[in-house]
């Protein structure tokens, strides 16, 4: 068994749109395909649907990420990021760690 590797990405204090996520995959691999990404959203209580949705489309359709985690999740946020995966058909792949 390959063990897939890890990346993650702290979140910017400010996650304002689309274009926001956008670069914090600046710096990431085009292909995901044999990657596991945790997406680290300490410190938001709120975050624009668009800008999640972003990151969603972008980690798990578009780069096709072998496993995102979302953790630090603020409860509101989770039902937006469940929405976006699971409207791709990608909520398989994306595990989300709520915070209480």
């Amino acid at each position: 068994m390959v063990t897939a590797q890890i990346i993650r990405l702290d979140t910017p204090a400010r996650v304002s749109s689309r274009s926001r996520a956008q670069q914090l995959f600046e710096t990431v691999p085009a292909d995901l395909s044999a990657r596991h990404l945790i997406v680290d959203l300490a410190g938001h209580e709120s975050a624009p649907p668009s800008f999640l949705d972003e990151v969603v489309r972008i980690a798990l359709s578009d780069r096709c990420a072998a496993q995102v985690d979302f953790v630090n999740v603020a409860p509101r946020l989770a039902a937006y990021i469940e929405q976006s995966a699971r409207r791709r058909g990608v909520d398989n792949r994306c595990i989300i760690d709520r915070r209480g």
